[in-house]
């Protein structure tokens, strides 16, 4: 086993995962947004998730997907990565849409993070379903590389979805509204039947009031972790 590979190993000890069973999430995708609830929870060892294969001196690969990072329905994943070979290597998640992306430039990675950030914290994104990410690799030397190879690790998460009869996503206080159905960028998750949800009028800046009435009905705010499953938009 490489050195590299032996880091790679390190850094996914030392890998948080963004959510616990049972925790609720927001996740966030290039076209959609997805309140659940995490079931179940999986670590992903390091692996080679893609070979681009050969790539000349002084060139750049063609972009390839990461098909082997496909999830079934209902997950998301958090992952961390590296190339093992000497390129520099750029992230599109999902396929066509740019990560670490400036205004004149899309920031790199080369197989010398494992040495700068041992932990891979940096190269973190996340993946839902099977909106796959793709790779491309530059080989900026004066020779050939017979591969180019990408190394992935992190967590597959399998979630629910929150029904409207369990429910209510709120955005918060807004003067002279009562929330009847569900309405996005919430600041936490309702507990509530709908119909005793239609009973609450909420006054902007009056959180104590919204409070007390939440109580008074046996209901709580409950918090969500957000996922950004997407790069640069």
């Amino acid at each position: 086993m490489s050195y590299d590979m032996l880091r790679a190993f390190k850094a996914a000890r030392t890998m948080e995962p963004i959510a616990e069973v049972d925790w609720f999430v927001k996740v966030e995708t290039y076209r959609d947004t997805h309140f659940r609830q995490v079931t179940y929870r999986e670590t992903i060892p390091p692996f080679q998730v893609l070979d681009i294969g050969a790539i000349t001196a002084q060139t750049v690969s063609a972009v390839t997907n990461a098909g082997n990072l496909d999830l079934n329905d209902d997950e998301f994943g958090q992952w961390r990565w590296f190339p093992l070979d000497n390129v520099m290597a750029r992230i599109y998640n999902p396929a066509g849409v740019s990560k670490y992306q400036l205004k004149l430039l899309q920031v790199g990675v080369e197989k010398s993070i494992i040495y700068r950030d041992p932990t891979l914290l940096s190269t973190e994104f996340y993946t839902w379903e099977d909106e796959r990410p793709a790779f491309e690799g530059m080989n900026f030397s004066d020779y050939g590389l017979n591969a180019c190879r990408f190394i992935i690790l992190g967590y597959r998460y399998k979630t629910k979805e929150l029904t409207d009869s369990d429910f209510i996503i709120i955005e918060g206080p807004q003067r002279g509204q009562i929330i009847k159905r569900v309405a996005r960028d919430p600041i936490g998750l309702l507990r509530a039947s709908l119909p005793s949800v239609e009973a609450i009028a909420l006054a902007s800046g009056e959180m104590p009031r919204v409070m007390k009435a939440l109580d008074a009905l046996g209901m709580k705010l409950v918090p969500f972790t957000r996922i950004v499953c997407a790069g640069s938009p």
